[in-house]
């Protein structure tokens, strides 16, 4: 059976995950759920996330108390007590913790009850969930994400680089991370050197997938692996990430960090969008990724719309089946 490694975090890997778990749920001849590992950007540093950083400032001394919010979101994905979910998930509507994610808040309490070590306090929740994937941070330390403007600024903060890139009208050039030797998570390493499948993640290519490719370790990892190295394309561009990249600006970006030819396939919905939807992001100002891939050999295409959803996303099981299909 395979060993198969998400790379990414937020929404996007959180489909993948659901639908790689529903797959092992349906199939466990094919697919265990122990074999299923995320490994998780580390740089998070808005919303409530955001919040229990700057709480955690004056006593975290040695960097060890990590951005909880995509972290949660993948144990939330592999979760099988569906009732523990429903709280884990849960966002508090009144009060003075209103807007808080009561798995953020569990996260941070578990950190605490295991002496501020986040691995830890991953383990206990995989118990509380009934977790039998794997979800690894990659890094264990606190570092500093930065992105370089064309007009030559730099800004710091996962959370104010879109906006700023947006606000001044000024494409993402390049990502880093400081210090930049920040060494990566052991275990994510020894995931990714282990994989048959490695995933890259749709979703917020400058800050939730190319973060963990920056760190030096992990991309090598990558590189090195024998395995089959899939990335799924976005549907739609986002603002002040990605305004007027087509799927070959996408790819041609995670060669600048990965190297070229290290991509085995790129996947890409090959369907229709609903219209009203399709309206909706342009006057948002995110347009449908042009699939200009016609002579790269790599790329599947398949319909991969989840026609269920209010907002665009891939179907998770639509998705899983393609990536298990080439295997």
């Amino acid at each position: 059976m395979p060993k198969i490694v998400t790379i990414g975090g937020g929404s996007g890997q959180h489909g993948i995950l659901t639908g790689l778990m529903n797959y092992s749920r349906m199939n466990p001849d094919k697919l265990k759920q122990e074999n299923i590992s995320a490994v998780v950007t580390t740089f998070d540093t808005g919303g409530h996330t955001g919040e229990l950083l700057e709480a955690r400032k004056p006593r975290d001394t040695q960097g060890n108390y990590l951005p909880a919010g995509d972290i949660r979101q993948c144990l939330d994905a592999m979760a099988n007590n569906d009732e523990v979910r429903k709280l884990f998930r849960y966002r508090l509507k009144h009060g003075a913790n209103h807007g808080t994610v009561v798995g953020n808040t569990l996260l941070d309490a578990a950190c605490e009850m295991e002496g501020d070590d986040f691995e830890k306090a991953i383990d206990l929740l995989r118990k509380f969930l009934e977790v039998r994937g794997n979800a690894y941070p990659c890094t264990t330390k606190r570092a500093r994400f930065y992105g370089l403007l064309k007009n030559g600024r730099k800004i710091g903060g996962e959370d104010l680089l879109a906006e700023k890139a947006a606000w001044f009208m000024s494409p993402i050039q390049k990502i880093s991370i400081e210090p930049e030797d920040i060494a990566a998570n052991k275990n994510a390493v020894s995931a990714i050197s282990k994989a048959d499948i490695i995933v890259l993640s749709q979703g917020s290519l400058y800050t939730s997938l190319i973060p963990n490719i920056a760190v030096k370790e992990i991309s090598d990892a990558i590189a090195d692996s024998d395995a089959k190295k899939l990335y799924v394309m976005n549907i739609v561009t986002q603002r002040g990430e990605t305004d007027g990249f087509t799927a070959k600006d996408h790819v041609r970006t995670l060669e600048d960090y990965l190297g070229e030819d290290i991509l085995d396939y790129i996947i890409i919905h090959s369907g229709g969008i609903p219209r009203e939807q399709e309206v909706t992001y342009e006057q948002e100002g995110q347009k449908r990724v042009l699939d200009d891939l016609a002579e790269d050999s790599r790329t599947i295409r398949a319909e991969l719309i989840a026609h269920d959803s209010p907002v665009l996303r891939h179907d998770p099981d639509k998705l899983a089946n393609v990536i298990l299909e080439l295997y």
